[in-house]
C-alpha cells in the first residue's frame, strides 16, 4: 500500500499526478500504478528518485555507517552560484534501510528549495 511519503515523492519529485489510481506524467503517459510505486520501501523505485534528483541538478552519495548500527546515510547536494562564489546546499537523512533514507533526503531537498520541474 502506498504511503503519504510515497505520494509526495511521486508528485513533488517525479512530477506525476494521480489519474484514477495511475501515476501519469505531464504528457498523460502512464508511469506506475499508485499502489505499486513505493520508493520508501523498495530500492528499485527509490533509485528512480535518485535519477530524478540528478536530473534536477543534485549530486548523490550513500554510505552504510558501521559505527551507527549499520544505518544508511544519504546525501543530496547541489551548488548554488552567487556573484563571486559558490555555496553548497546539502540535505541528508539516516535510516536503517536505504529506500527511506533516499526518500527523506530527497523530499527535504525539494521542500526546501524552489526547484522548477523541467
Amino acid at each position: 500500500m502506498t504511503t503519504d511519503i510515497d505520494r509526495e515523492c511521486a508528485t513533488k519529485i517525479m512530477g506525476w499526478h494521480d489519474d484514477a489510481g495511475r501515476w501519469v506524467d505531464s504528457d498523460q503517459q502512464f508511469k506506475y500504478w499508485v499502489d505499486e510505486f513505493r520508493p520508501s520501501e523498495f530500492i528499485t523505485y527509490a533509485w528512480l528518485v535518485v535519477e530524478r534528483m540528478k536530473e534536477l541538478g543534485y549530486t548523490f552519495s550513500i554510505e552504510c555507517n558501521m559505527a551507527v548500527n549499520f544505518n544508511y546515510l544519504v546525501l543530496f547536494s547541489r551548488i548554488l552560484k552567487y556573484s563571486n562564489s559558490n555555496c553548497w546546499e546539502r540535505y541528508d537523512a539516516v535510516s536503517d534501510s536505504a529506500p527511506p533514507a533516499i526518500v527523506n533526503a530527497a523530499l527535504a531537498a525539494i521542500e526546501d528549495t524552489d526547484v522548477k520541474m523541467p
